[in-house]
């Protein structure tokens, strides 16, 4: 599993996953929009309307409340972002070959301390992400594959991730 960056995206501090997959654009694709697919990796259960303005609801994460937010863009097979609290996320598949895809997920933040957390949070999910794919079925983020939040998140922090926001427990 790659680690994040730390970065600026259109001016907003941001944490930023790129993996290369070998499986398709159009599985990596299903993956990460297919609501029974985003169940097993995404740490919310996550419905939303395929249009750009359409409504993005979360539900059933046990570190926040429920949400809506919004889809801010929709691009078939390629790319996904949304509006989620005062984060938004990006989603963005590129095809290298038939068979191998770089998927990309870019989490810009409400707040600069959300980065050790957040880049933490998402490489477990993302690790999810690997199994789901490798397996065809993942046990998502809150269960055993959550266990070892706290040493990633530590190493975020050593590695001069900023800091500070509440943590899950």
């Amino acid at each position: 599993m790659q680690r994040a960056n730390f970065l600026t995206i259109d001016g907003r501090p941001a944490v930023q996953f790129e993996l290369d997959l070998d499986y398709s654009a159009q599985r990596v694709w299903e993956a990460v929009t297919d609501t029974q697919q985003l169940q097993q990796w995404f740490p919310s259960t996550l419905t939303f309307d395929p249009f750009v303005g359409g409504v993005v609801d979360f539900s059933g994460d046990p570190e926040i409340k429920d949400l809506k937010g919004i889809v801010l863009k929709l691009e078939a097979q390629r790319a996904l972002g949304f509006t989620w609290g005062d984060n938004e996320l990006r989603f963005s598949v590129e095809m290298l070959t038939l068979s191998r895809t770089r998927f990309r997920l870019s989490n810009l933040l409400g707040s600069r301390k959300e980065a050790a957390r957040n880049a933490a949070g998402w490489q477990v999910c993302l690790g999810q992400l690997e199994v789901l794919l490798s397996q065809g079925h993942a046990d998502g983020p809150h269960g055993d594959a959550g266990a070892h939040w706290q040493q990633i998140y530590e190493a975020y922090v050593a590695a001069g991730f900023p800091h500070g926001v509440q943590i899950p427990e």
